[in-house]
């Protein structure tokens, strides 16, 4: 088994460094050093292959956390393969990111100590410049933050904040409830698995209520909402505690 990756870091002053991880059977491989010279590499050997690959996904994230990103590009890439892994920045709230449709911004949400408050930030694909277009208190409870997603149109933000899906207009800094509903009274399924998401023309968002699912339009008048007859899964199928790391993946729709 060889599951080698390479990462990438651009610093300040746009200097790159480089990294590649690598495991071989029991053998985790890390490469690192400055872009365009030779990579210095270290090899740690694990009594077998399960402590290995828990090794090698430990190190994997120390990088993501230091601001080492894996990047990939797209047309090269196959159906559901990924072309970009990191971690926010700042992001306390969650590892959450998305990109805009047309590439030139990426959506980052960081939070304070405790989870009270949180704030979404866009930053400049080609500058790296951030601006705040939103800062938001949690109220009584902590505030997560489960997705943010673009639109089709890149005017605004969805946000699912706890059980509430949220409109953010980037033009005006209004905020609309999509729809919402009470984790600890109705649903039963876990936010944390379970998240709203885009159809693939961003046209459409689904979310999930009591009994059903339904979608909100994101670009009105579009009245092809309707409910479905899926219904969510119990509790005891639902997972708490996946990775906080941004993962976007090439989709089908």
């Amino acid at each position: 088994m060889n599951n080698a990756i390479e990462l990438v870091k651009v610093d300040a002053k746009c200097a790159k460094r480089r990294c590649r991880l690598s495991l071989e059977s029991t053998i985790v491989v890390t490469a690192a050093g400055p872009d365009g010279k030779p990579l210095k590499s270290i090899s740690k050997p694990f009594a077998d292959e399960s402590t290995a690959a828990r090794a090698y996904d430990k190190v994997l994230r120390a990088k993501l956390r230091d601001g080492f990103a894996y990047v990939r590009d797209p047309a090269a890439a196959g159906v559901g393969d990924v072309v970009l892994r990191a971690f926010a920045s700042s992001a306390g709230a969650g590892f959450l990111l998305d990109l805009s449709p047309d590439g030139r911004f990426a959506a980052t949400v960081g939070s304070a100590a405790g989870l009270s408050s949180y704030w979404v930030e866009l930053v400049d694909i080609a500058t790296g410049a951030r601006r705040t277009v939103l800062e938001r208190l949690a109220g009584p409870r902590q505030g997560f933050v489960h997705a943010v997603l673009f639109d089709a149109t890149t005017a605004a933000l969805y946000l699912a904040e706890n059980e509430t899906t949220l409109r953010l207009d980037l033009a005006t800094g209004a905020v609309t409830r999509v729809a919402g509903y009470r984790e600890d009274a109705a649903a039963r399924f876990n936010p944390f698995v379970v998240k709203p998401h885009f159809d693939r023309a961003r046209e459409r968002l689904p979310w999930s209520s009591t009994r059903a699912t339904a979608c909100a339009c994101s670009t009105p008048p579009a009245p092809r909402c309707s409910r479905s007859p899926w219904a969510p899964p119990r509790p005891s199928a639902a997972r708490r505690g996946s990775p906080r790391r941004a993962s976007c993946s090439r989709s089908t729709g």
